[in-house]
């Protein structure tokens, strides 16, 4: 087009328009937004208030944490446009996940399971009751209060408590896992 009009093509014009159709491999980074929200700041804040006012009242405290490796390996590098950024899209997990449940109190290690495969709510159901069961023999569940930090462990300690009130520990939950 540009020929027919000019009867010439600058270099400067054919780089721009190669530019555009070129992919280069950059280092890939996650854009991870919502972390510092307003509301997410709020719901921290709530949290360590809370936390602090159990310890006040003398409840013991126990901190309910899983982790999940994924056994499945990712490129730290990507292909994209020239002029664009390698954006990591996040897939849902391929590969097969271990699985360490554990709790935590000022005493040290309370209680522990290690398991292969998904996660899923029954699962965790399942790991919560022997939970509250093995903590039941050393500290009385009136004077327990859970912090679970991953939103499955945070969803069925709510579910618990709704059911059976009279002998279910407390439960307060990390700001931004919060379930409302």
């Amino acid at each position: 087009m540009a020929k027919s009009k000019f009867n010439t093509v600058s270099r400067q014009t054919i780089k721009h328009h190669i530019d555009g159709r070129m992919y280069a491999m950059k280092q890939t980074h996650r854009d991870n937004n919502y972390q510092n929200l307003e509301c997410n700041k709020l719901l921290r804040r709530d949290y360590v208030n809370n936390r602090l006012a159990y310890k006040a009242a003398g409840k013991a405290i126990f901190y309910v944490d899983g982790t999940n490796f994924n056994l499945w390996c990712s490129r730290r590098r990507g292909r994209s446009l020239k002029g664009k950024c390698a954006v990591d899209k996040n897939i849902a997990s391929k590969g097969s996940n271990i699985h360490v449940i554990e709790c935590i109190s000022e005493n040290g290690l309370a209680y522990s399971e290690k398991r292969f495969g998904s996660f899923t709510s029954e699962k965790c159901n399942e790991v919560m009751r022997r939970l509250h069961s093995h903590i039941s023999v050393t500290t009385p569940l009136d004077n327990v209060v859970l912090l679970p930090i991953t939103p499955p462990a945070t969803l069925t300690l709510r579910k618990s408590s709704k059911r059976r009130r009279s002998r279910t520990p407390s439960c307060c939950a990390l700001g931004p896992t919060r379930l409302r």
